[in-house]
């Protein structure tokens, strides 16, 4: 299976139109890895915020 994908991988990178195809690839996994981060981020901020915020109601 690994051997199918790496010859697949190898074929693309020798082809002018499969390298600029792999190069799409990478750069939308570094963006959905990006917003995955940052939804994270402002998801503990919003959390963070509710708690004081409830904290000083109460």
């Amino acid at each position: 299976m690994t051997r199918k994908i790496i010859g697949a991988c190898k074929g693309i990178m020798r082809d002018e139109s499969g390298q600029t195809m792999l190069e799409y690839i990478v750069i939308v996994v570094f963006v959905v890895i990006a917003a995955i981060v940052g939804f994270r981020l402002v998801k503990g901020i919003v959390s963070r915020g509710t708690a004081k915020a409830s904290a000083s109601i109460g």
